[in-house]
């Protein structure tokens, strides 16, 4: 499935599977048990709850990027912190608290302060077991044969160093303890409403950097995105961001954990492939979606916090996006259109733009490139013109930029030093210094081309070498730099 269906009431949760059986829970295409298996869930899986339905049903998308139905029964939604497992108690030796802590976090368990006593005071607080204040206190915890646990993911256990003793969970650390849980749920809860307030803010955002014909293809996917994926791509970076944001981890994993949010969306995209060609855009992108976790960590109850953290997501969500398309145009002009048609078919990103007008789209655009109509990704993604030409109202040439980026503001000017250190055959010495080459050909020349915008150029015009189509002279003489 492709589509969320209509109907139902929204619940924008993450949730996991709670089921253990020898066979697994089925994922669904309606709500009903009828044959419509689209695939099986394990146990553990974590899944975004999209909408409940009557009947106790919940509509979901995976990891992989399938959407379906999935029995209510099946599925927990209150999660402790967002990268969370379960744990099915065994019984004897192995159903020990500390067993259990040395199972998930034998090998982190070794540094001074945090071996397992400590790891066992992190599952005491995950599942809310109180424990005996005293030096010895860990060795109370006990977990009932048979029952399913709650086990926090490393980065998070590690975020409770300041707040969980290394031998014991103190009595007056308790409300500590609960202040700890409401700011994670109030972070979680944050994250949930701007990624859904980032919807009224996706269509400035795409304008910035995609052409109008593309707008609404490129936002049919980015709404699937906030619908379907978004919240747990989120939460699985959260897991480790609480851990940052408690002083748990050093900060500088910040932007690994934006990037991280990136590269699952493009698998539940079903573009996986693209991480080679996009891997530095990807990086600037993670630290987009950094400053966004950031925001909404920071936001406490502040509406006006959660409404800039959703236009934080809206512009870090186009800026994948337009990424996606410039390594799908760069994929097509070395394999073939026809070839990166087919390596998107079936995927989430195909079905949603269409693989007809995905093909079209990217012919026209391969054809522009070959014949040297422009067709460049960067000016058919953002608005980016090369060689733009400017004349005067008799249409005498005046001057001519390098290229115009509308997106970034800016006036391109390229220069070639390779002869700044040519001698002057009289003096024997170099014909100018540096600072007076970059004086003459940098500074001054485009200092020039600037004046000549506002007097006397009236118009602006394409070259055979550079973009097909070029901004107007009024829009260009709006660039907030003149």
């Amino acid at each position: 499935m492709g589509e969320i269906p209509e109907g139902g009431e929204l619940v924008g949760k993450i949730g996991i599977i709670n089921w253990d059986g020898k066979t697994q829970v089925r994922l669904r295409s309606a709500p009903n048990t009828a044959i419509n298996v689209i695939r099986t869930l394990p146990f553990n899986l974590h899944v975004q709850v999209i909408k409940s339905f009557a009947g106790g049903w919940l509509f979901v998308t995976t990891p992989w990027g399938d959407m379906g139905f999935v029995a209510s029964t099946y599925v927990w939604t209150h999660l402790p912190e967002p990268t969370a497992r379960l744990h099915r108690v065994k019984q004897g030796v192995l159903g020990t608290a500390i067993a259990i802590a040395e199972t998930y976090y034998g090998s982190e368990a070794e540094q001074w302060g945090q071996d397992l006593r400590y790891y066992v005071n992190v599952l005491a607080h995950a599942n809310r077991v109180a424990v005996p204040s005293s030096t010895t206190g860990w060795r109370q915890v006990r977990f009932n044969f048979g029952n399913l646990i709650w086990v926090p993911g490393r980065a998070y256990a590690q975020s409770l160093q300041d707040v969980i003793n290394a031998g014991s969970l103190s009595y007056e650390l308790a409300r500590g303890l609960n202040a700890s849980l409401q700011r994670i749920e109030q972070f979680l809860e944050n994250s949930h409403r701007a990624i859904m307030l980032s919807r009224r803010y996706l269509w400035d955002a795409l304008g910035k950097r995609f052409q109008q014909a593309l707008i609404n293809s490129v936002l049919a996917i980015a709404e699937l995105v906030v619908g379907g994926i978004a919240l747990m791509a989120l939460a699985t970076g959260a897991g480790a961001a609480i851990g940052v944001f408690f002083g748990g981890v050093t900060a500088v994993a910040g932007a690994a954990i934006g990037f991280e949010v990136g590269l699952i969306i493009l698998e539940w995209l079903g573009l996986a492939m693209l991480v080679g060609w996009a891997a530095e855009s990807l990086k600037r992108i993670g630290a987009a979606f950094w400053a966004f976790l950031c925001t909404v960590w920071k936001a406490g109850g502040k509406q006006s916090e959660v409404d800039r953290g959703a236009r934080a997501f809206a512009e870090a969500l186009a800026d994948l996006l337009g990424t996606i398309l410039e390594a799908l145009v760069m994929i097509a002009a070395s394999s073939g259109v026809s070839a990166t048609v087919n390596m998107l078919r079936g995927t989430a990103f195909g079905r949603r733009f269409g693989e007809n007008k995905l093909g079209d789209w990217l012919d026209a655009r391969i054809d522009n490139f070959r014949d040297g109509r422009g067709g460049r990704p960067k000016e058919v993604l953002t608005r980016f013109f090369r060689r733009v030409e400017l004349a005067d109202g008799n249409g005498k040439p005046v001057g001519e930029f390098d290229g115009i980026n509308l997106t970034g503001k800016k006036f391109i000017e390229y220069k070639a030093a390779r002869h700044i250190s040519k001698l002057n055959p009289r003096t024997g010495k170099p014909q100018q210094t540096p600072v007076d080459w970059a004086d003459k050909q940098l500074f001054g020349k485009t200092k020039k081309r600037i004046s000549a915008l506002l007097d006397p150029t009236t118009q602006t015009r394409a070259q055979s070498s550079g973009s097909q189509n070029v901004p107007p002279h009024s829009r260009d003489q709006r660039h907030p730099a003149l």
